[in-house]
């Protein structure tokens, strides 16, 4: 499980920046189509799947 600041949170999207996004994309290497699990500190876990990953994040 991955905590992601409630603002990142605009449903259907969420948009992850900053240090997390760099964690997920360059050191485990998420890919298009992979699934993971964020929560957003108040409570409400999402099951999420990659869709898209910046090359400029």
């Amino acid at each position: 499980v991955f905590f992601v600041s409630p603002a990142c949170v605009t449903l259907p999207t969420i948009s992850l920046t900053g240090e997390l996004l760099a964690h997920l994309k360059d050191s485990l290497r998420v890919a298009i189509g992979e699934t993971l699990w964020l929560n957003d500190g108040q409570g409400t876990r999402y099951h999420v799947e990659i869709s898209d990953v910046s090359k400029h994040a």
